[in-house]
């Protein structure tokens, strides 16, 4: 309690405080033969589904940057223009209501860790092509002090 009678409320460190809730963009593949939409949020396990599913799409696979080809690529199609593609993405291009769509999804927190410890986050073009940077810990872990 407080001085004056009530109770006084705790301030968490500011990487704790809630913070305004952005959309995630799905990550699209499609499959006219097999009528499916799968849609995959960033860092839910979607590039091993999407490595599955993909001799049943009409996509393919497509590499940018430093990006390896098995854990990290791109996906392009007739009707998938990214691998970011939305379900509105396909509505304009697709019937969907004639589709199954299937999506991915993971615990919010472990989607976070995930995205931190990311290699994607710390690679940085150079003169010389792609280079993985020193990683910056101390940013997470000073918040927990």
């Amino acid at each position: 309690m407080n001085k004056g009678g009530g109770q006084s409320r705790l301030s968490a460190p500011a990487c704790f405080r809630r913070q305004p809730v952005r959309p995630i963009p799905e990550s699209g593949m499609h499959s006219e033969r097999h009528r499916l939409i799968y849609l995959h949020p960033p860092k839910t396990g979607g590039n091993s589904i999407q490595s599955v599913l993909l001799p049943f799409s009409d996509d393919r696979k497509v590499l940018v940057g430093h990006q390896d080809g098995r854990d990290r690529f791109e996906v392009r199609g007739p009707a998938t223009a990214s691998k970011h593609a939305t379900l509105a993405d396909y509505a304009s291009s697709l019937d969907i209501a004639a589709y199954r769509v299937a999506i991915s999804v993971r615990h919010p927190f472990d989607r976070a860790v995930s995205f931190f410890f990311s290699p994607h986050r710390w690679m940085r073009q150079t003169e010389d092509g792609w280079s993985l940077a020193t990683p910056v810990w101390d940013r997470i872990f000073s918040c927990l002090s």
